[in-house]
């Protein structure tokens, strides 16, 4: 009984460029050569034939139509008529230098005794560089990739017994500088993948396989990260602006947003944005109307012009608290004593609710009484009986206004001067 040879076993395996010998007494050719994958791990290609009587045969592979032997298996006139050819041996031949074919005929290492049969020509194609299609970022480290087969090569042997027809099955891959590749999904026919990465930066790419080779890997999709600074002041007065400046590398465009909410607790929203800032620094100028949280919001970014994916991000939250602004005023800075004289405050933003009026009697400031406030507009009057100069403000409480917090303030001091 005939054993089976795998080519990694087989004593007598010959590698290098050999040509086939006529035989001096020809022994009848082996017939049937068949040639087969083994299992489906695609590692062994199975060869099989049929002799006449117990042979000792010489197993081969070359060049469709050549003499020349790649490589070559012997088996024993007692072994038998099966050979698995490891996979990679076999390709080493094929692919772009044409098609390949099984030779087998009775001989031993010191030469053939019979005709060469021949098994079915066949291929052994890559299956190509896959290209990337788009590529787009979400959140702060998740890509979404399509990509596609690389073209059909021209199969000058079509339906040959090696041929599958199942589809060319991608491998996407990612890597962090320094690091070693890792798999961001499974293997398989799918032509797209959310991948959510490690912390940018890294690359994304995507090999293709089939039975033969893993092929070419795809361009990389770099992720990078966008960097940025951003100065939002704690502080501000009613009536001015609240300047936030920046800066920002990465992406040669991006866009900026400045956001803000109302409280701790309540939802963020957009208060205005740059869609396409480019020199490096940004500004934003706001109305100081009331105390918010401020952020500024840097938007995730596929670039046209090669496969680049920015990932943006928050700066840290800072609360601006807003100041009311108060104004004083005399109606005249001087008056008789005992005469009535009106004193007019006007806050920023325009509050409704009520101020206190107040006096410096020498040595600390009193109350003179409240007035109301109506959309940033008051009236008090001073009524003052003694002679001489005295010095009055205004103190207006923390009010809300439009739903935002403003601080409590003190107006500018102004003094009334009273004769006889």
């Amino acid at each position: 009984m005939k054993n089976h040879v795998g080519v990694a076993l087989a004593a007598g395996l010959v590698l290098g460029g050999l040509s086939t010998m006529p035989a001096h007494a020809a022994d009848p050719a082996p017939t049937d050569v068949k040639i087969s994958w083994k299992d489906d791990t695609f590692e062994f290609i199975r060869v099989t034939w049929t002799d006449t009587g117990a042979q000792p045969n010489r197993v081969f592979v070359r060049k469709t139509g050549s003499a020349v032997e790649k490589f070559a298996v012997h088996v024993a006139a007692d072994g038998e008529n099966v050979v698995d050819l490891r996979k990679d041996l076999v390709s080493e031949y094929g692919n772009t230098n044409g098609t390949l074919e099984v030779g087998v005929a009775v001989g031993t290492a010191d030469g053939l005794t019979s005709p060469v049969a021949v098994s079915a020509a066949f291929d052994t194609f890559e299956a190509g560089t896959p290209r990337l299609v788009s590529w787009a970022g979400s959140g702060t480290s998740t890509l979404h990739v399509k990509w596609a087969a690389a073209p059909a090569g021209n199969d000058s042997t079509p339906g040959d017994p090696l041929d599958r027809s199942d589809p060319v099955r991608f491998d996407p891959r990612f890597k962090v500088a320094g690091g070693e590749s890792k798999p961001a999904g499974p293997t398989g026919p799918a032509t797209e993948l959310t991948f959510t990465g490690p912390d940018a930066p890294y690359d994304f790419y995507v090999l293709s396989e089939n039975e033969w080779f893993t092929g070419n890997p795809s361009e990389l999709v770099h992720a990078g990260r966008t960097k940025f600074t951003a100065s939002i002041p704690t502080w501000a007065v009613a009536g001015t602006d609240t300047v936030i400046r920046g800066t920002y590398s990465g992406p040669e465009y991006v866009g900026a947003t400045l956001q803000a909410r109302n409280s701790a607790t309540s939802p963020w929203y957009a208060v205005t944005s740059y869609n396409n800032l480019t020199d490096g620094t940004f500004e934003f100028r706001v109305a100081s109307r009331g105390t918010r949280e401020y952020r500024v919001a840097f938007a995730n970014i596929a670039s046209t012009v090669g496969p680049v994916v920015w990932f943006g991000g928050y700066t840290p939250a800072v609360t601006t608290t807003t100041q009311q602004k108060a104004i004083a005023s005399l109606a005249a800075p001087s008056a008789v004593a005992g005469s009535r004289v009106p004193a007019y405050l006007s806050v920023l933003p325009e509050v409704s609710g009520a101020a206190q009026l107040q006096r410096w009697n020498g040595s600390a400031w009193t109350v003179v009484g409240n007035v109301a406030l109506t959309n940033g507009n008051a009236t008090g009057i001073i009524h003052q009986t003694t002679i001489g100069a005295t010095a009055y403000r205004y103190y207006v409480p923390a009010h809300t206004f439009n739903g935002l917090g403003v601080a409590a303030a003190y107006s500018n001091q102004f003094v009334l001067t009273t004769t006889r």
